[in-house]
């Protein structure tokens, strides 16, 4: 009999918790009396929310401030709505437990009427967080748990506070989420649409499980200088990053596809740096610099705009350089093919850049020479592979006056076979001056196949040849005397 009772207590207790709050409701903001959620009159419905209510914000109520001074309040869910009028839309106070969406719904075309959200969330599940036309700020710290926080709408949302617990986020949103706080959460970032903002060294949370971008999404980095050392997987086919700030991404950037990276501030990769047999672009108008060994980067390095400029970078992937772009510095690369823009190895003492190949047929090689050995006191392209030059400029310069019989081995060619072509205008054995120097270009120099540059005096001036004959005053005569005879005999014959 006991045990009888026991299991029906057991049976009503689970279907009294199975039935929801009979308190379970919509609230509707309108602030008529204060700020104060704890005022059943800022409430259309005249009374205060309790657990499990849904909270609605409308647009233009008689206080766009409002504050949450009610304690362990959880709520099923949140929806604002803001229009490009009026004052922005203020949420502050204690925190909140939150078990379903939020949605800000924010039309129109300007700045104003922006939701400010500093209310602490903690997730207590899985919840959607929606950001429809305009941006939407959220300033406060939220406590995923183990739950996964899901970003959707087709407007920009920014999440400046600490995120933190054990769960993920994943980005389904067509608009732009900007993460910018010193955030702590262990789960894996998902960037399955648009466009991620890290604008911080902690953006992307804990580094242990990375953050992957499906195709067609791209990396924004902003607010730097800083270091992100998230490991980034971009599963292509085509992904892009742009760089607005001095950023370092030195957790390693793992591709398949084509990655373009559009710096439109100078920025740089170490660490673990590229890797897989994709195709990464560099575009935009600034300096990307390299560093790191990088032996699993097998694809190529397509440098189009702006400048590229490794240090004591290796990597077997090829490098094309192409107008208008530069690359200058030094490391050990695949084949290097010049069809346009500038290439200037070598920095500091470390004046060589080492190609598997060089394929030159357009833009130019700007190269610094001075007395001593080539590639740490002169600038040296180190070919490990065939050297074909056709088209190219060479531009020479030093600080003055070389020294007379001086040999500069610009491209050092390790293999058997001989050079093919030539620079633009210069022959085999051709001499030019370039600056306060003469030169005398080689093609066969050094171990036979080596291009080399020898200091000569300026070459004299060809001999004059001999002067053309005046005529004199005999030969003006006969020549006179001739047309009349043939002016004579022409008379008679008509």
């Amino acid at each position: 009999m006991v045990k009888a009772l026991h299991a029906t207590a057991i049976a009503v207790a689970l279907a009294v918790a199975a039935v929801p709050a009979a308190h379970a409701a919509t609230r509707t903001w309108q602030g008529d009396v204060s700020t104060s959620w704890n005022v059943a009159g800022n409430w259309a419905e005249n009374a205060i929310p309790a657990n499990g209510d849904d909270l609605v914000f409308p647009d233009n109520p008689t206080s766009r401030d409002s504050n949450n001074d009610i304690a362990g309040l959880s709520i099923a869910s949140v929806a604002v709505t803001t229009t490009n009028s009026g004052a922005d839309y203020n949420f502050t106070g204690n925190a909140i437990t939150l078990t379903g969406p939020v949605t800000f719904t924010n039309a129109g075309s300007g700045s104003s009427g922006t939701p400010n959200w500093s209310i602490p969330l903690t997730l207590g599940a899985p919840i959607t967080v929606t950001s429809d036309g305009r941006v939407s700020n959220v300033v406060a710290a939220i406590g995923l748990g183990a739950n996964t926080l899901t970003v959707a709408g087709n407007g920009d949302l920014v999440l400046s506070g600490a995120v933190s617990g054990a769960g993920g986020i994943d980005k389904n949103s067509a608009g732009s989420l900007r993460l910018a706080g010193s955030n702590t959460y262990g789960g894996a970032t998902a960037v399955n649409a648009g466009t991620l903002y890290a604008a911080s060294a902690t953006a992307l949370g804990s580094n242990a499980t990375g953050t992957t971008f499906a195709n067609g999404t791209n990396l924004g980095l902003a607010g730097g200088p800083f270091t992100l050392t998230e490991p980034l997987t971009f599963v292509g086919p085509v992904n892009g990053i742009y760089a607005y700030e001095n950023v370092n991404l030195a957790g390693g950037i793992a591709f398949s596809g084509t990655l373009t990276y559009s710096a439109f501030g100078p920025g740089s990769i170490s660490g673990a740096g590229l890797s897989g047999s994709g195709t990464f672009v560099k575009s935009g108008i600034d300096t990307l610099s390299t560093v790191g060994n990088w032996p699993a980067f097998t694809g190529q390095f397509n440098v189009v705009a702006g400048a590229f400029s490794p240090t004591n970078t290796t990597f077997p992937a090829a490098v094309n350089l192409l107008a208008p772009a530069a690359l200058y510095g030094y490391g050990t690369t695949g084949l290097l093919t010049i069809t346009g823009g500038t290439f200037a190895p070598g920095i500091g003492s470390n004046q060589f850049f080492r190609p598997a190949g060089l394929a030159s047929s357009g833009g130019q090689h700007n190269l610094n020479l001075a007395p001593g050995t080539g590639g740490t006191d002169y600038d040296q392209i180190q070919v490990t592979g065939p050297v074909a030059l056709g088209g190219t400029t060479l531009v020479v310069t030093s600080v003055g006056p070389l020294p007379l019989g001086g040999v500069y081995t610009i491209i050092d060619n390790d293999g058997a076979d001989a050079v093919a072509g030539t620079y633009a205008g210069y022959a085999e054995g051709a001499a030019f001056q370039q600056g306060s120097n003469w030169f005398r270009i080689g093609y066969a120099g050094g171990s036979g196949n080596d291009v080399v540059l020898t200091v000569i005096a300026e070459p004299a001036p060809p001999p004059a040849g001999p002067a053309a004959p005046v005529p004199g005053p005999g030969s003006v005569a006969l020549v006179l005397g001739a047309l009349a005879l043939l002016l004579a005999t022409r008379r008679r014959l008509h």
